[in-house]
């Protein structure tokens, strides 16, 4: 949380001018209760409760709720998917609603740059953290799949400059994928297929590699020594 912690003031901050609704909509035969529809209205976002908001965070904005209502609530939503408080749904989930809204094509340019700027801290502790608390393969194909294709590299690029835990993590998702890659085929079930070419291009153009090789060659006795001579030979032989 504490690399996320400027990122949620910033959203907070950009999102503050956000009308609170007056009313929140949507499927209530199996997407949520007419309660907690009410309870949406009733208390400003910062004092809902994770509870209180599980089932809008699942489902808004295509079966409950709109974009104007999710507008106001994306602070509170990234904020409790990011302590873990939601349980389900889980982050990546969390974040995968911004693809029902053009965020990154109507909203303004500060909008635009809080919620980037959320997702970037995001994936820098996804590669950094030393306990792996999310799935690598999920958070990439889910940023596949929320930002533009035009910002897909600069998430790769940022791999690299996360130090031995994130090429670590580079080393394991070639030697999982590899194949896959090579067929043209996504690596999870989210992600984005057009990101698929973007990612294959940027793993063959030797940064990756010589990244690969200059870790093995810092300690060849580590544990994860292995791993990194491994990957980079499965990236030259393509």
């Amino acid at each position: 949380m504490s690399t996320l912690k400027g990122p949620i003031e910033g959203l907070y901050a950009v999102f503050a001018h956000e009308p609170r609704p007056v009313v929140v909509e949507g499927c209530t035969n199996c997407c949520i209760s007419e309660e907690e529809l009410v309870t949406l209205v009733l208390k400003p976002r910062e004092q809902l409760s994770a509870e209180e908001l599980r089932s809008y965070a699942s489902n808004a904005p295509d079966t409950v709720g709109a974009e104007a209502d999710f507008r106001y609530f994306l602070p509170s939503l990234l904020e409790l998917a990011a302590t873990g408080e939601l349980e389900w749904p889980d982050r990546p989930w969390v974040v995968r609603r911004l693809r029902m809204v053009p965020w990154h094509a109507r909203w303004s340019l500060q909008e635009q740059n809080a919620v980037r700027a959320y997702l970037r801290a995001w994936w820098s502790d996804t590669t950094t953290e030393n306990v792996e608390t999310e799935d690598l393969d999920e958070v990439l194909a889910t940023l596949s799949l929320v930002d533009t294709l035009e910002e897909f590299p600069h998430y790769l690029h940022s791999w690299l400059e996360s130090g031995r835990t994130g090429r670590s993590r580079l080393a394991r998702f070639i030697t999982d994928h590899s194949m896959q890659l090579a067929l043209g085929k996504h690596w999870n079930t989210w992600a984005s297929r057009e990101a698929v070419p973007v990612l294959n291009h940027w793993l063959h153009s030797g940064i990756p590699l010589q990244a690969l090789l200059k870790e093995f060659e810092q300690d060849p006795d580590a544990p994860e020594a292995e791993q990194f001579l491994e990957a980079a030979a499965l990236l030259e032989s393509r």
